[in-house]
């Protein structure tokens, strides 16, 4: 949905720390939380800022590696 959007927008580097801070909120607000509803919720955008940060982790590391070593770092992650 905003791949197209954000990827003119910011680096992969600034977005992976705002997402890095928003998931750090999202745990901080399920430790403090006492309703269940609300702790789902949080639950569910803890996953998609991982799911988020995974992402942009590998980007910034297909971005520095020169392209003869890119296969096998790529491979080192997996």
């Amino acid at each position: 949905l905003l791949s197209g959007r954000l990827k003119h927008l910011i680096s992969p580097a600034v977005a992976m720390v705002a997402f890095c801070g928003l998931w750090a909120l999202s745990v901080i607000g399920f430790s403090l939380s006492t309703s269940l509803i609300f702790s789902l919720c949080l639950l569910f955008f803890m996953g998609a800022f991982d799911s988020c940060l995974v992402v942009l982790r590998s980007t910034i590391i297909q971005k520095a590696t020169p392209d003869t070593y890119r296969a096998r770092v790529s491979a080192l992650e997996y």
